[in-house]
């Protein structure tokens, strides 16, 4: 991930007024166990979240959200005669495909992991799921209605719903997006500002709000209406091909 666009989702993670189910901030809490519990309770709170990736951030004060910066080093921490990641795939199942982060910024060092959100089962720790509840991660098997609302989430999940482009701007969505032939073939009257696009863009989920200012176009927004395919990595071999044959063909067999 980019240098500016983790700084402006921390940034945009400290503003929010409270810690949600998929988000939680830490300064060196750095217990093994502490951080593969909080995995499998953020990555099932991000599905009940409607989220697509949950973070856990290192070096913010999670009461005042200041910067206070971090020593937790993740590449070189050893469990068990283990690399930390190689430990948590272990011990997490499904195991997300984490991604630890170093960001310098401004106030201090931080580190990011980006998780993402449980698809097709929730991430369970040691063979229990958790599930962040304020601040609290208890078992999710001790709240019943939350395990069936999770369920609800995870069977309808498919692919289309998944992010072809991630951490772009509102004019990056307009540009990629053919947007006006959305609202056409929709017999929907196109609003009159880039607001209502967005509303109506995010409600039959072709895009997705990540931050303040950044929006992610999924993978069903691209199919459909990309202006041009190649720009979404990987999608382009799912365009309409058309081959032309010369010659006639008869009883099934090509003269």
């Amino acid at each position: 991930m980019n240098p500016a666009r983790l700084f402006a989702i921390v940034e945009d993670l400290r503003r929010q007024t409270a810690e949600a189910n998929w988000f939680e901030f830490k300064a060196n809490n750095i217990n093994p166990e502490r951080i593969a519990l909080t995995i499998s309770g953020l990555a099932n709170g991000a599905r009940l979240a409607d989220r697509e990736t949950a973070y856990l951030i290192w070096g913010v004060d999670d009461e005042t959200k200041n910067v206070v910066g971090t020593a937790f080093h993740p590449e070189t921490m050893k469990v068990a005669n283990q690399g930390l990641q190689i430990w948590l795939g272990q011990m997490l199942d499904p195991c997300p495909n984490l991604q630890f982060e170093e960001l310098e910024h401004p106030e201090g060092r931080l580190i990011v992991l980006s998780i993402p959100a449980a698809t097709t089962n929730p991430v369970a720790y040691d063979r229990t799921a958790y599930v962040r509840l304020g601040s609290a991660t208890p078992k999710l098997a001790d709240h019943k209605e939350i395990e069936a609302a999770l369920w609800a989430k995870l069977r309808p999940f498919n692919w289309e719903h998944g992010v072809a482009l991630s951490f772009v701007s509102g004019d990056d969505v307009l540009q990629n997006l053919d947007y006006a032939a959305y609202f056409d073939l929709s017999n929907q009257r196109l609003p009159d500002n880039r607001a209502g696009i967005f509303e109506r863009l995010a409600a039959d989920r072709f895009i997705r709000h990540e931050t303040a200012e950044r929006w992610d176009i999924t993978n069903l927004g691209a199919l459909l209406f990309a202006k041009k395919l190649s720009i979404f990595s990987g999608l382009d071999r799912k365009a309409v091909r058309i081959i032309q044959y010369v010659g006639s063909v008869s009883n099934g067999v090509q003269n």
